[in-house]
């Protein structure tokens, strides 16, 4: 009765150790998944990192050109408005002598019909 008695003990001692070995094992996988996820998902933040990086220097960019054209369309107007102004302060000086003059024409036109 010993003898199986210790070849029981034995062949639980055997189960046991395989079942401690395989779950060892499964412990294992389950870690080396783990970690696998885990530098999987470091990488797809750090690529949509990058993307929103370069999406975002992209966009500075544009909203700089955007910004340069819109000084420069400013500084045309203003030009524009300038050249306007020069040009109405002219006419209206050429007017204003046209009017004078004009005018000294026909006081001496009535001055000679007195």
């Amino acid at each position: 009765m010993l003898g199986t008695e210790q070849e029981w003990v034995q062949k639980a001692l055997r189960a046991a150790n395989d079942e401690i070995a395989q779950l060892k094992t499964t412990v294992n996988a389950l870690r080396h998944e783990l970690e696998r996820a885990h530098i999987e998902e470091r990488e797809k933040i750090q690529k949509a990192l990058a993307a929103s990086g370069d999406e975002i220097r992209q966009l500075k960019e544009t909203i700089n050109a955007l910004r340069d054209e819109l000084e420069v369309r400013r500084r045309n107007h203003l030009q524009q408005i300038q050249a306007l102004q020069l040009a109405y302060k002219s006419e209206l000086a050429e007017m204003q002598q046209m009017v004078m003059v004009m005018r000294e024409k026909l006081e001496e036109v009535h001055a000679r019909a007195r």
